[in-house]
């Protein structure tokens, strides 16, 4: 029963972060998305950082899940938008829209839908609907785990002797 406990308690807390975590992400992208329109980008200038992923995953005899670390190259990108005129315009804080690792670049010159706003020097290669959706789908995922029993597991387990 402690067991238990212990995993709703975790669940519940793991829960309330997603909560959290979503309800910024919905907001600041519902700002997004007002704030910000329609546009071409073309890629600029990059920088470039290593990153680390899973790979060459497989499953042990006795049931659990086995990756390697393999290494790999992100790209952040700088573009300029036709609205924006000359001014050089950096990712949008909660697009991840370049992906994970490793990455493709893009070329200098690439050219791309992206939503600009101008006033804050930002852009995104994702639609704000998108990026709305991943606070969205965060905020189901913690409501799910916090109202689907986990807490009342924990707390009525707990409360058993």
């Amino acid at each position: 029963m402690k067991s238990t406990c212990i995993i709703g308690s975790i669940v519940w807390c793991m829960a309330i972060i997603m909560l959290i975590i979503g309800s910024v992400w919905l907001d600041d992208n519902l700002k997004w998305k007002k704030d910000s329109e329609q546009s071409m980008c073309t890629v600029e200038s990059s920088t470039s950082s290593s990153c680390s992923y899973s790979c060459n995953c497989h499953t042990l005899y006795n049931g659990t899940k086995h990756c390697d670390t393999c290494y790999g190259t992100q790209y952040e990108y700088y573009t300029t938008s036709l609205l924006c005129g000359n001014t050089t315009l950096l990712k949008q804080k909660s697009d991840d829209s370049n992906g994970g690792c490793p990455q493709t670049p893009k070329p200098i010159g690439y050219q791309n839908k992206c939503w600009v706003e101008c006033d804050q020097d930002m852009f995104s290669f994702s639609s704000p609907n998108s990026l709305i959706a991943g606070g969205i789908i965060l905020i189901v995922i913690g409501g799910c785990c916090c109202c689907g029993g986990s807490g009342f597991v924990c707390f009525k387990t707990c409360g058993d002797k």
